[in-house]
């Protein structure tokens, strides 16, 4: 089979230019030249043909052969030469500002040498193609990057707020005995009210009714924090958070689970409490579930205590969680933020707690690590940064 050959237009209205120019390329077999002598005849040839390059005089009877470039620059797919007779500088600048991308100026050595600048000028016309073709595969592919980066931030959300849920579900017998305390305290202060109605003991019936007030609070405080940790986080900002508030508000459904279990709970907090740039709900949602660790790690140990603390170190400020459970061995430390590993029985652990807290500490610039011997507890420590900036922004 032949090979197809490379499709020349020269547009010259000069009919002697046009045969010099013709007759150099007789022995470049590969070339083929197709003449055309005004601007509307080349202009008419481009829409049904696409040679592989166009060589045009500047000075046509019907206009300029910079007129060529006039077509649409993207659907444009050829390289155009101008010539002319003039060899005037600023003529050569706007023409190559133009679009063109050669500027030639007309004699005889340089029309036997034409066959050499068609040469020239596809290699050059092919890197500007390659080059074109790179930058829009990478256009696509940042695309499809920013497209698959807002889809796993999706997912990410997705997976926090079902972690949260499968946390809420951990808590949920603690949050019945949470609820059921002030719930029969009103009750029963609610029954003392009538009798102290019929007696007209005033006094006790106001202590009855404060206590009452009291016990309605504790349950809104409560119901309010099941509503606050059940969100999805995005939809908050990031602030100036007191990581002594957000260390309680996580214990805030915990507490039962602590004290039915004789979990002591040592607090040594800094006082002022650090201040946090953070996602509250975020960072409650893993203190949360250091705090779930720390009580099952507790399980089969003989001292069940957990210590708190939190303080200020340079620019970050820290919480520390400390149990006395069955520690971690040195083998699975390295692992123990790793998707999906879990050092737990069969069902209690789906191994995502911790990896996803890692994610959430990570994105808002911090750090979480552990220290732990087997045997001997293991304590998880959290940096936030203290600085506000919106690039520690993880919401």
């Amino acid at each position: 089979m032949e090979p197809k050959k490379k499709q020349i237009l020269l547009v010259e209205d000069d009919d002697s230019h046009a045969e010099l120019i013709t007759r150099a390329f007789e022995h470049r077999e590969e070339f083929s030249i197709v003449v055309k002598q005004t601007l509307q005849s080349a202009l008419l040839y481009l829409k049904e043909n696409n040679p592989h390059l166009v060589i045009s005089d500047l000075r046509l009877p019907d206009g300029e052969g910079i007129q060529l470039l006039q077509q649409d620059s993207h659907k444009r797919n050829y390289p155009l030469v101008i010539m002319t007779s003039q060899g005037d500088e600023k003529i050569a600048v706007e023409i190559m500002k133009a679009g063109a991308l050669d500027y030639i100026v007309k004699n005889s050595p340089i029309f036997f040498d034409m066959p050499h600048i068609a040469d020239r000028i596809l290699r050059e016309w092919n890197h500007i193609l390659q080059k074109k073709q790179a930058e829009e595969e990478l256009l696509q592919m940042n695309i499809q990057l920013k497209k698959a980066n807002e889809e796993l931030k999706l997912t990410q959300v997705q997976l926090i707020q079902s972690a949260k849920l499968a946390s809420l579900g951990e808590l949920a017998t603690g949050i019945a005995h949470e609820l059921n305390q002030p719930l029969a305290t009103i009750s029963m202060n609610a029954e003392m009210m009538l009798e102290f109605i019929q007696e007209a003991t005033q006094e006790e019936f106001f202590q009855s009714y404060q206590l009452i007030l009291q016990q309605v609070e504790r349950s809104s405080q409560i119901i309010r924090h099941l509503r606050v940790f059940g969100r999805e986080s995005t939809l908050e900002k990031c602030k100036l958070q007191e990581f002594n508030l957000l260390i309680k508000n996580s214990l805030t459904l915990l507490k039962e689970q602590f004290r039915l279990r004789t979990i002591e709970i040592v607090f040594d907090l800094a006082n002022p409490s650090p201040l946090v740039w953070c996602n509250a709900i975020q960072i409650e949602q893993v203190l949360t579930n250091l705090f779930l660790n720390a009580r099952d790690a507790l399980e089969k140990s003989p001292q069940k205590k957990i210590t708190i603390r939190s303080f200020i170190q340079e620019k970050y400020g820290v919480c520390e969680v400390e149990d006395t459970g069955i520690g971690i061995a040195e083998k699975n430390q390295a692992r123990i933020f790793d998707p999906f590993f879990t050092t737990k029985e069969v069902g209690k652990g789906t191994g995502l707690g911790l990896s996803i807290s890692y994610g959430i500490i990570k994105n808002h610039h911090g750090f979480i690590e552990v220290q732990s011997q087997e045997g001997q507890g293991a304590l998880f420590r959290i940096r936030l940064p203290s600085i506000v900036s919106e690039t520690y922004c993880a919401g």
